[in-house]
């Protein structure tokens, strides 16, 4: 009888030793698991399109990357509902803007691969005012209102029920996302 409860003694420390070790490597996994999800976190980068400074001289519109890692382009999108497609925003503005406020625009492209960093923002569109012209031009009110006037042009098209912009971009670990101008967040896709 003492023989056996020696011998189920030591299996029973046995089985204990084997289930803390299940335990400890359960464990492990879970933490690995965690670290990686931290660590793809790290790098989350979060695009957005802003208007600025709508009816104004110094109307801008621009994308932020407002998150904590880079961005990476890789799909640009523009539809206006008339059934025209386009991969870069100038050009949509030059096909729908008349052509004698080209001259008035300064204009940033987005290509597929380009890399927005944390906390940086790119003014897509905004208005070319040297502000020697405008300090030289203030008794002249016809030329302060054509700025005006284009700056209300550019955000009533690029705030239309139309108007759609899609930015499709991805992280570091390639976790992709897509944003665009109806929207407040990106959508993981």
């Amino acid at each position: 009888m003492r023989k056996f409860r020696k011998l189920f003694k030591r299996k029973f420390i046995n089985y204990i030793a084997i289930a803390i070790s299940a335990l400890t490597l359960i464990a492990f996994i879970y933490q690995t698991s965690v670290i990686s999800e931290q660590q793809h976190m790290s790098v989350y980068p979060h695009l957005m399109l802003n208007n600025e400074k709508g009816g104004s001289l110094n109307y801008a519109y621009s994308l932020t990357n407002k998150g904590v890692g880079p961005a990476i382009i890789e799909k640009v999108r523009i539809s206006d509902g008339s059934g025209r497609f386009y991969d870069d925003l100038g050009l949509y503005l030059m096909d729908t803007i008349p052509e004698k406020y080209h001259s008035d625009l300064l204009i940033s492209n987005i290509t597929n691969g380009q890399l927005i960093s944390p906390g940086e923002k790119l003014e897509l569109i905004s208005l070319n005012n040297d502000p020697e012209e405008i300090e030289m031009s203030k008794a002249d009110t016809l030329v302060k209102v054509a700025p005006i006037i284009l700056s209300n042009k550019i955000y009533s098209l690029l705030n239309s029920e139309n108007f759609l912009m899609e930015i499709e971009y991805k992280s570091v670990y390639d976790t992709k996302w897509r944003i665009t101008n109806t929207t407040k967040s990106p959508e993981e896709l």
